[in-house]
């Protein structure tokens, strides 16, 4: 089974640190994404192989919105992982995402605008 790990875009804040803390109980790996790094695939930050880093940094502004995107994670562990936030009273990431064959050569800037797409819709 793929190892789990959350990569974290703009949550270097107290509710970034709490989200970290259910990661370090729950034994998930945490990785920080930064702005420069928005435009390598998102398969490649979170380590899959076969996924090689095309160098590009980006130097633009990005984006400003909290968002989480979660690897090698099954349904009973992203259950869990949801529950603990509300356990743990932290208010939610409105976007989110699972690692998938689909989205994994994305960029940052692609997974951010097709998430953001897709949580406008619902809501």
């Amino acid at each position: 089974m793929m190892k789990q790990e959350v990569l974290m875009y703009n949550l270097n804040t107290e509710k970034g640190r709490k989200i970290k803390m259910i990661c370090i109980r729950m034994k998930i790996k945490i990785k920080e994404i930064l702005p420069e790094q928005y435009l390598e695939p998102v398969g490649y930050l979170a380590g899959i192989e076969g996924i090689e880093p095309n160098g590009r940094i980006y130097e633009g502004t990005g984006f400003d919105e909290e968002m989480l995107l979660m690897k090698g994670f099954d349904q009973g562990t992203l259950d869990r992982f949801l529950r603990e936030f509300s356990r743990n009273r932290i208010e939610r990431v409105d976007l989110k995402a699972v690692l998938t064959p689909g989205n994994v050569r994305w960029s940052s800037l692609e997974l951010y605008e097709e998430i953001k797409k897709e949580h406008e819709a619902l809501h």
